[in-house]
């Protein structure tokens, strides 16, 4: 029997860590839909939730991903402390530890918009949503918009989905082929 989220199934020995990050996907999309028959501030909370839980899915399927995998590196302890909070960082630490490129998974366009998504998520946990300087240089905006509140949609949430469900793929198949 598995206790907890994370497991390998008993009879295929596959880890369930890419199923869950779709499962809570599933999810998040289940609250867009909500978000959708809301009023409008409680639609754009919803929304907002919809981008950190995105992120926290994502970060919690790379950790677990990293620890169960990192098993098998030169580097163990250091494969397990990849933290995907911030994905350009998280990046770089997995092409260290596992000669993985997560970026090769979407086209650069897309990487980019990944990236903002997660930067924007820092800005909700950490600065209530308004944009600082670090965002601005991060980001390329004008710094007219520094002190402004920044802006997220349901199309957002859904393309850093589709990023982050084929990064998620790529990044599990890449782990299980080297295992």
């Amino acid at each position: 029997m598995i206790y907890g989220v994370f497991g390998f199934c008993p009879d295929c020995g596959v880890h369930n860590s890419l199923q869950i990050l779709e499962k809570n996907f599933e999810l998040i999309e289940k609250l867009l839909t909500i978000a959708g028959t809301q009023e409008a501030s409680v639609a754009q909370q919803l929304i907002e939730n919809a981008l950190e839980d995105c992120v926290s899915a994502f970060d919690g399927f790379g950790r677990e991903a990293c620890r169960v995998f990192g098993q098998n590196v030169a580097n163990s302890k250091k494969a397990a402390e990849i933290r995907f909070q911030n994905i350009k960082s998280a990046a770089e630490s997995v092409n260290a530890e596992f000669g993985i490129n997560l970026s090769d998974a979407v086209d650069p366009s897309q990487w980019i918009t990944i990236q903002h998504a997660f930067q924007k998520r820092h800005l909700l946990a950490h600065k209530m949503g308004v944009i600082d300087e670090a965002y601005q240089k991060a980001t390329g905006l004008t710094s007219s918009l520094v002190g402004r509140r920044i802006s997220i949609s349901k199309d957002d949430i859904h393309e850093l989905m589709r990023g982050l469900r084929a990064i998620g793929r790529h990044f599990h198949e890449s782990l299980d082929t080297k295992s």
